[in-house]
């Protein structure tokens, strides 16, 4: 927020100049600015620290083997999927550039040798808690080889399978980063579709978001 010469009391009074407050204000962050950074940083944050690593299993639970296999899962709005190996190069949105605090200043220049004292420890307790993201061990993203695919777009997983899956059997398929943006009950469309189909089969997957 601006600041003015009232900011400033006791010790602090006349530590820093009208000049450097009017700078000070002309230099800060506009509205539109802060608005699109914090809006971007609650979204960076929502997917890195409420997503959810996920293994999608297509099980052939009938008794014959099922060729030319795809499945499509639609994700609602409410939730979007992600291929993990993407979330893992996401970076935090850098915030607006804006000036250095004033009455940090001011108090500084009021108590010099209680300041570089306070400097000193506080680089050792930056040391100590500085600590790398922990993101959860999934060697294998996201599956293309000639007989089985997997690829996420448009809030949308789809699975190819060419060869098939025998009866009994299923494939796994791993790299599917799952995130609720708000709470609710959600339902994500599921079509199924192989050669042995007249029709696609098409459920709901009901997500629950607390």
């Amino acid at each position: 927020r601006p600041i003015s010469k009232a900011d400033f009391i006791g010790a602090l009074r006349g530590k820093v100049s009208a000049a450097e407050i009017e700078e000070y204000n002309k230099s800060l962050p506009s509205k539109a600015e802060l608005e699109e950074y914090l809006s971007r940083y609650h979204k960076y944050h929502m997917i890195v620290d409420s997503g959810i690593a996920s293994v999608i299993s297509v099980h052939n639970i009938g008794t014959a083997k099922a060729t030319d296999v795809s499945v499509r899962i639609k994700f609602p709005d409410e939730i979007r999927v992600l291929d993990i190996d993407e979330v893992r190069k996401m970076e935090e949105p850098k915030a607006p550039r804006k000036p250095r605090n004033l009455q940090e200043v001011a108090y500084e220049r009021a108590y010099r040798a209680e300041t570089a004292l306070t400097r000193t420890f506080a680089q050792y307790e930056l040391i100590d808690k500085v600590k790398p993201i922990s993101w959860p061990d999934l060697s294998d993203y996201i599956i293309r080889d000639d007989d089985k695919a997997m690829d996420i777009y448009d809030n949308m997983v789809g699975i190819e399978i060419k060869n098939g899956i025998v009866h009994t059997k299923w494939y796994d398929f791993r790299g599917v980063y799952i995130v609720p943006m708000k709470k609710g009950k959600f339902k994500a469309k599921v079509e199924f579709m192989c050669a042995e189909y007249v029709n696609p089969d098409e459920v709901e997957l009901t997500f629950i978001c607390e």
